[in-house]
């Protein structure tokens, strides 16, 4: 995919992650970081698209909220595309999902989630 554009550290957790407000279940959150987060999911959506979710960190009784903006997508591959690598602006993977990066995050939220990557999940 490219040169690396990060610019904070991603924490592995796997905890499911919702649209907000309507409560839908959109897949799995499977690493985030300051910045943004990977939900691997085959409910894809375009990139620059903003999405409203909400989710639980593990250890947590509180309910996170964030506006993200879809940034990078992982296309599931169809039948004829199983050994199918994909072009620049269409990768094809075993993990489906898209890589979003928070457009709003309340300041509380941001401190549970820097206390959850700096402290580690269980």
């Amino acid at each position: 995919m490219g040169e690396e554009k990060r610019r904070s550290v991603r924490h592995p957790v796997c905890v499911n992650i919702d649209t907000f407000p309507d409560p839908i279940p959109i897949g799995r959150l499977m690493n985030i970081s300051t910045e943004g987060l990977f939900v691997q999911t085959t409910n894809l959506r375009e990139v620059g698209t903003t999405i409203d979710l909400c989710f639980t960190l593990p250890n947590s009784p509180k309910r996170i909220r964030v506006s993200a903006e879809v940034v990078w997508v992982n296309y599931p591959p169809s039948p004829e595309e199983e050994h199918y690598h994909g072009t620049p602006d269409r990768y094809v993977l075993k993990n489906p999902g898209m890589g979003l990066r928070f457009t709003w995050i309340a300041p509380e939220d941001k401190l549970l989630i820097e206390k959850f990557i700096k402290e580690g999940a269980p």
